[in-house]
């Protein structure tokens, strides 16, 4: 049996997700537009989490061998989400009520082995041929995010690193971070969103250089001054 479907998905876990091969061809529509921005101006975010709302007839125009209908595309969407590969959100857009769709809990299990993403798995296990890449700034980073958020966050697990290298590697430093560190501890500081002061969030490409845009700007919950202060390494809020 081939071991994979299109570029990603493992067609066993197909098999025993009882998936349709259109619903491996929608989702592989779905994450080509959605990391190569071609849905980032019909995003929301909710709950930490990207949805993006879903145009039928650009599906029916860039797949019309797969889908010949909108209720064709609704029962590979109805599927997924079932098997909570997708997951949807009710909210709004131009004053109306739409649906917006992200990624599910479900959706690493589908891909194949070598495209997936291990959480909070030490390094030294899953790369222990690879060299280390970045790790002096992981230290630093997770090190400093220890010091400002009172936490206890490992540097050496896969997810973190990956995390860290893309914004490395995508031209931000170690000080971009750490500012992003310190100013979104102090504006979520006795919030609910408290919660989030962690790599997963903090460190997503989605959201890095909105927060970053911020810090520059030293807005806090549309107030306060935000300023480096250079004889402790830390920044300060007025």
């Amino acid at each position: 049996m081939k071991e994979t479907l299109n570029s990603y998905f493992s067609q066993r876990k197909a098999m025993e997700f009882e998936l349709m091969r259109e619903d491996l061809d929608f989702l592989e529509w779905f994450i080509f537009w959605k990391d190569t921005g071609g849905m980032s101006s019909e995003s929301i975010i909710h709950a930490e989490d990207k949805y993006y709302w879903i145009s039928y007839s650009k599906i029916l125009q860039d797949l019309p061998f797969i889908f010949r209908s909108e209720s064709t595309v609704k029962r590979s969407l109805n599927r997924l989400i079932e098997k909570k590969i997708i997951k949807k959100y009710l909210g709004s857009k131009n004053g109306a009520r739409a649906t917006y769709f992200a990624i599910g809990e479900n959706y690493i299990a589908l891909l194949k082995a070598d495209t997936r993403i291990k959480d909070e798995i030490p390094a030294a296990k899953e790369e222990k041929k690879r060299p280390a890449k970045f790790e002096k700034e992981h230290i630093e980073i997770i090190d400093h995010l220890n010091t400002v958020t009172k936490s206890a966050f490992k540097s050496d697990t896969v997810a973190s690193k990956q995390l860290m290298n893309k914004l490395l590697e995508s031209g931000f430093t170690v000080e971009d971070i750490k500012l992003v560190i310190e100013f979104k501890a102090k504006e979520w500081e006795g919030t609910d969103r408290e919660q989030y002061l962690r790599p997963k969030t903090l460190f997503k490409m989605d959201y890095f250089p909105g927060y970053l845009k911020m810090a520059r700007k030293g807005a806090c919950n549309g107030s306060g001054n935000f300023e480096r202060d250079e004889g402790s390494g830390f920044n300060r809020f007025n």
